[in-house]
């Protein structure tokens, strides 16, 4: 009787190269995919500012450090357009399953730390070139954190079994509350981010030109429109899908529009209450606002993400009406 032939297996220093590729490729690759729209970005507004005889790194970063609320503008748009990457390379297809294999130590923190340093590439050159070692390390670091966070960042637990809630109003409450967290969890904190990031751009501009009253009203509500409409993209997504997910379970439990109608209302509302406050918050600190006038300064955009919570909630009780007419 002839013994079976072990399988043959590759030695050690070859398994751990083979290993190392495979990492390196597909969480790689997938950092790479998703800093690319980043990075085309950067590169044609690169391009078009300083191009030719344009701005200079050297002049870039020199405003930058002259004016800090340019500064924190810049730093904190170029945060939130890299920070993404960071989530593609927690969720990288294939990770969970080289992590359960035999790996090199600390190779893939050390391979996490060199893709994020990578990924910054383009603000880490425009500072190496236009103001040193010293400050492209200073100004790397914040951003490279927040991505470093976001790829690293471990899978919450969630709790086992249906959940306990108690009535139907708590029900639907829970259902937009977990369409937030869960369908776009990111946006929970890219929404209000963004939101004041542009409350901030714009205040800067209202206080660079020294402008008050109603022109500086006209300013504010015109330049935080975007900013709030992109802060609401991630959001209303969420609660839009979540709706579309709960609309056969709702058909056959016979619920009516009018507490779905209320909870989404209420979920609008608050999520309209939090990118106002953080809307004003960056506008009246963009204008050098003190403390007490913090609350004029975040009557504009508080109008207007009531108006936007009202549109939403018009568009969804259309959208009601024409399946109960169905």
């Amino acid at each position: 009787m002839v013994a079976a032939a072990a399988p043959a297996t590759a030695p050690p220093r070859r398994a751990r190269a083979a290993w190392l590729r495979t990492w390196w490729r597909v969480v790689g690759g997938a950092g790479q995919r998703a800093a690319a729209p980043a990075w085309l970005g950067v590169g044609l507004f690169a391009a078009i500012a300083m191009g030719g005889n344009g701005l200079t790194a050297t002049a870039a970063t020199a405003l930058m450090l002259q004016a800090p609320v340019v500064g924190a503008f810049v730093l904190g748009l170029w945060t939130l357009l890299i920070a993404p990457a960071g989530w593609a390379l927690r969720r990288a297809p294939g990770r969970s399953y080289l992590r359960a294999l035999p790996a090199p130590a600390l190779a893939e923190p050390v391979g996490l730390v060199l893709l994020v340093v990578a990924m910054q590439a383009p603000w880490l050159l425009l500072w190496w070139l236009g103001a040193g070692p010293a400050w492209a390390a200073a100004a790397t670091a914040p951003p490279a954190l927040v991505t470093g966070l976001a790829a690293a960042w471990p899978d919450g637990r969630r709790q086992p079994g249906p959940p306990r809630w108690r009535g139907e109003a708590a029900a639907l409450a829970g259902v937009a509350r977990r369409s937030l967290t869960r369908l776009r969890a990111a946006s929970v904190v890219r929404a209000p981010a963004l939101a004041a990031l542009g409350g901030l751009g714009v205040g800067a501009l209202v206080g660079k030109n020294a402008l008050t009253g109603p022109d500086a009203a006209i300013v504010a509500a015109v330049g935080l429109s975007p900013a709030l409409v992109a802060a609401w993209v991630g959001p209303g997504t969420a609660l839009a899908e979540g709706e579309r997910r709960l609309e056969p379970w709702a058909r056959a439990l016979g619920l009516t529009p009018g507490p779905r109608l209320r909870a989404l209302a209420g979920a609008a509302g608050l999520v309209a209450l939090v990118l106002s406050a953080a809307a004003g918050l960056g506008l009246a600190l963009g204008i050098g606002a003190t403390p007490p006038t913090l609350p004029t300064a975040a009557l504009a955009p508080a109008a207007l993400a009531g108006v936007a919570r009202a549109g939403i909630v018009a568009l969804w009780g259309v959208a009601a009406a024409g399946r109960l007419g169905r």
